[in-house]
């Protein structure tokens, strides 16, 4: 389990330590949880991603599947466009509650 371990590293420094955890994953095969406010270290890192509000699961799958369910072009807009003022805005509004 890893909790932001970009954060605060020198961008140069963060690319590598991203290529470094998909170097890992690759040769041994294992599952990473990845936690991070960081949409790009998710996009480029992560096979899976879920987006929670309050506790709840409000968006799961692919990058590219979490994107298309908030019809966005990166994971950094569907963050701001999964929540405006604390409420929801996912397509399921009333199942994330």
């Amino acid at each position: 389990m890893l909790d932001e371990p970009t954060a605060s590293l020198d961008p140069d420094i963060a690319d590598k330590v991203r290529k470094l955890l998909r170097r890992i994953q690759s040769e041994r095969q294992i599952t990473m949880i990845y936690t991070s406010h960081n949409m790009r270290d998710v996009e480029e890192v992560c096979d899976r991603v879920l987006f929670m509000h309050k506790g709840r699961i409000i968006a799961e799958g692919t990058p590219q599947q979490v994107k298309d369910k908030f019809n966005q072009t990166s994971l950094k807009t569907c963050s701001s466009a999964s929540r405006v003022g604390g409420d929801v805005l996912a397509k399921d509004k009333e199942e994330a509650r």
